[in-house]
């Protein structure tokens, strides 16, 4: 590959013989790449281990050559699963004679990072008992598919990067447009990276080169609506701030022994209709992560049933109107007004007949699974929409304290007869009894007049 001469070289003296599609062939002298020079590419990223473990796959004697060198580019770029790919590599490697192979392809999917162990035991606990005693890579790869495959996939794209000596370096700290919260951490923004997807992810800009942006950099455009930390836990207050944002939302809820996770495709509203439906899940992260509220689908299947032109794919997708009357297929209902119904935040597959979490009206309890109330400690909601969405619920708040400034402000003409009142006249087109004031001024006068005729 022509991007390796500004690294560390050595000119052979002999030429190399080497077999390339099957073809021996006598090389000539060429650029040749040594093993600090390699590795030191990693350490920018804090993935040393890795670059070790390829190192020890792809050199020989000590040395890699350019044609190997370019080999690896090419196989990164195009492998069909790069998940496997790792998982053979981490299984070959002398690492595995110090650690668990979890432990280090873990190291290498975190991109270095670490977790904290209340994290790592939701996370991979169940994972890591699964894998004590298997040794087959298909095995491996298969389990780690649900959490691993496009973290695979990043991971392929970092080390295509850093193995490009034309390329800048690469740092691999992420962030959210308006920083990081108590829950909302950059181990949780790793994990929110795996388990969500459009149009909750946006392909932000990159850090790497002619590449597409990694799938937790399509996170960084989240913004914090609320936070029961800094803004006070306060309903009335909650509601002023992230009610009615018109896109994507991503909101923790947390109690003394758990922490869950709505991802709702629409904003909290205070509404008697159900809502979130096809991209809208409810996760509990703590203490074991587990996916409890995923789309319901039943209700496009019934639809689906009467309409048999219609492909399966395209009407799942669509609104929940389609689903026909009487069917509950929206995960979310948050009533916090009439009162003729349930009030509070309810979520599950039949939110209102049977919730898994039920949040009370003030927000200051929930129940799980319809168990004893557990106290709310934590609530924060992260805007994951666009930018004008944004932009929008800022205007109308602002507009709605406009208002309410208005009308403590307004000042009332003393001097105006409630009689001629537009006021008093809408009242009494309603049925209202607005005379109280004139019947007692005429009985007033009438009795004062009556008191002086009898002197």
């Amino acid at each position: 590959m022509g991007n390796v001469e500004s690294d560390k070289v050595v000119h052979k003296q002999k030429s190399d013989t080497g077999i390339y599609r099957g073809v021996r062939t006598e090389e000539p002298s060429g650029l040749m790449v040594h093993e600090n020079d390699f590795l030191v590419k990693f350490e920018r990223v804090k993935l040393q281990s890795l670059g070790k473990s390829i190192w020890m796959r792809c050199s020989k004697s000590g040395v890699f050559s350019l044609r190997d060198y370019e080999s690896l580019v090419q196989e990164l770029n195009h492998h069909s699963d790069h998940l496997k790919f790792f998982v053979k590599l981490a299984t070959d490697s002398q690492a595995m004679e110090i650690e668990p192979i979890f432990s280090v392809l873990l190291s290498w999917f975190s991109f270095g990072k670490s977790f904290t162990d209340q994290m790592h035991r939701a996370l991979f606990g169940n994972l890591i008992s699964s894998l004590a005693n298997v040794t087959s890579v298909d095995t491996i790869a298969a389990r780690m598919s649900t959490l691993f495959t496009d973290v695979a996939d990043d991971l392929a794209k970092i080390v295509s990067h850093i193995l490009k000596a034309t390329n800048p370096p690469l740092l691999l700290d992420f962030s959210v447009s308006s920083g990081f919260s108590t829950l909302l951490t950059e181990e949780m923004l790793w994990l929110l990276s795996v388990i969500l997807s459009a149009p909750f992810k946006r392909p932000n800009r990159t850090r790497l080169v002619d590449c597409a942006p990694l799938e937790i950099e399509q996170l960084a455009h989240l913004c914090q609506l609320y936070d029961s930390k800094s803004h006070g836990f306060s309903f009335t207050r909650m509601k002023e701030l992230a009610f009615e944002y018109g896109g994507p939302i991503i909101m923790f809820l947390q109690t003394e022994n758990y922490l869950f996770c709505l991802s709702s495709d629409e904003g909290l509203k205070d509404s008697m209709k159900t809502y979130g439906t096809v991209d809208s899940k409810l996760f509990q992260i703590f203490p074991i992560f587990t996916k409890l509220v995923y789309p319901n689908l039943c209700g496009f299947i019934q639809y689906f049933f009467h309409i048999s032109s219609t492909n399966f794919s395209q009407t799942a997708g669509r609104s929940a109107k389609l689903a026909g009357p009487g069917v509950e297929v929206g995960i979310i209902y948050s009533n916090f007004t009439a009162k003729t119904t349930r009030r509070g935040l309810l979520i599950g597959h039949q939110p209102i007949a049977s919730p898994v979490l039920d949040v009370n009206e003030g927000f200051t309890e929930l129940r799980f699974t319809g168990g004893p109330p557990l106290k709310l400690v934590a609530v924060e909601i992260w805007a994951a929409g666009l930018t004008d969405q944004l932009s929008k619920l800022r205007a109308q708040k602002a507009w709605e304290l406009q208002q309410v400034n208005k009308e403590k402000n307004r000042r009332f003409k003393l001097d105006e007869d409630w009689r001629n009142s537009a006021d008093r006249q809408i009242l009494s087109m309603s049925g209202v009894n607005v005379y109280h004031s004139a019947t007692t001024e005429a009985e007033l006068s009438s009795e004062t007049h009556s008191a002086s005729k009898q002197q």
